[in-house]
C-alpha cells in the first residue's frame, strides 16, 4: 500500500502499481512502458526498485515519468537504486533497535526468573519477585495474584510480608486482577488508546484506593484460562511506555510460571 506520494493529489495509477508488485515479487528494478495518451505526446513509463534487508523486502519505490528513451530510463533505475540506499539504511537501523530492545527484554525477563529461584520456599520468593518487579518497572507497588475459583488472591506484594485480604486496597487488587483475567487482556489505565476493554476497576485502583497514577495489570494464561495475574502501580505523572508493555508481557509469562510450581 502507498504510504508517501507524490503529489499528494495524484494517486498512483495502475502501471505504477503493477511495476511496484512485479518489483517485489521479482526482487529487481522493473520498467514498464506505457502507451500514449494522446497521439503525439510522450508515453508514461513506470519503474520500480525493490528496497531489501537480506532477503526480506522492506519497500518498494516507484515513479512514473514521461521518457521514451531506453538509455534514461535505465539511468533513472540506477538513481533510484542509488537513492533508495537511506531508505536501507533506516531499516537497518529500526531493525538492530528493536533486536536490541528484544534482547535487553528477555534479558531483564531472564533475571526476573532468576530472581523467584533463588528461595526454594513460596512464599519468600513470590514477595522477592514481586519487589524486584517494582524496583524495575519504577512502581508504587507491584502486586501477584493466583485465581482461587472465580476470583484472584493475592499472593504477594511488593515491599509487604504480610497481607490483610481485608483491607480494602488488596481487595481493590484484587478485583483489578479479576477484570484483566476475565477479558483475557493487558489492562491499562489511563487507556493508551482506544479499547473496548472494562477499566472500572482499575480506575478505582488508581483514583480511590492506590496511588494516583497509571495502574497497568497483565493476566498469565496457560491455555487459553488465565490462572494469575501480575499489576503494577506506578506514580502520578509516570508514562507508561509500549516497551514497559513488551517486557512486562515477557516476564509476568515466565515467571508466573515459575510462581506457579512453586
Amino acid at each position: 500500500r502507498p504510504v508517501a506520494i507524490w503529489p499528494r493529489e495524484m494517486p498512483p495509477n495502475q502501471e505504477l502499481r503493477t511495476a511496484a508488485q512485479s518489483a517485489a515479487r521479482r526482487r529487481v528494478g522493473i520498467v514498464r512502458r506505457g502507451e500514449p495518451a494522446v497521439p503525439g505526446q510522450k508515453a508514461i513509463s513506470s519503474f520500480a526498485y525493490p528496497v531489501m534487508i537480506g532477503d526480506d523486502i522492506v519497500a518498494v519505490v516507484g515513479f512514473s515519468v514521461a521518457e521514451e528513451d531506453d538509455q534514461i530510463l535505465q539511468a533513472a533505475l540506477r538513481r533510484l537504486q542509488w537513492g533508495s540506499v537511506w531508505i536501507e539504511n533506516h531499516f537497518r537501523e529500526r531493525r538492530a533497535v528493536n533486536l536490541e530492545q528484544s534482547a535487553a527484554r528477555l534479558s531483564s525477563a531472564l533475571d526476573l526468573v532468576a530472581v523467584s529461584l533463588e528461595s526454594e520456599e513460596y512464599g519468600p520468593a513470590a514477595i522477592a519477585l514481586v519487589t524486584e518487579i517494582a524496583v524495575r518497572f519504577g512502581c508504587e507497588r507491584a502486586s501477584l495474584g493466583f485465581r482461587d475459583g472465580s476470583s484472584a488472591k493475592i499472593a504477594a506484594i511488593s515491599h509487604t510480608s504480610e497481607i490483610n485480604r481485608r483491607q480494602s486496597l488488596v481487595r481493590g487488587i484484587a478485583a483489578a486482577m479479576d477484570e484483566a483475567i476475565d477479558q483475557g487482556r493487558v489492562i491499562v489505565f489511563p487507556p493508551m488508546s482506544e479499547s473496548p476493554s472494562i477499566i472500572l476497576k482499575h480506575k478505582e485502583l488508581s483514583e480511590r484506593l492506590g496511588c494516583g497514577g497509571p495502574v497497568v495489570t497483565f493476566p498469565i494464561e496457560s491455555g487459553k484460562r488465565g490462572f494469575a495475574a501480575v499489576t503494577l502501580e506506578f506514580p502520578l505523572g509516570h508514562e507508561v511506555t509500549e516497551g514497559d508493555l513488551d517486557l512486562g508481557n515477557v516476564s509476568t509469562a515466565l515467571t508466573g510460571r515459575v510462581m506457579r510450581l512453586l
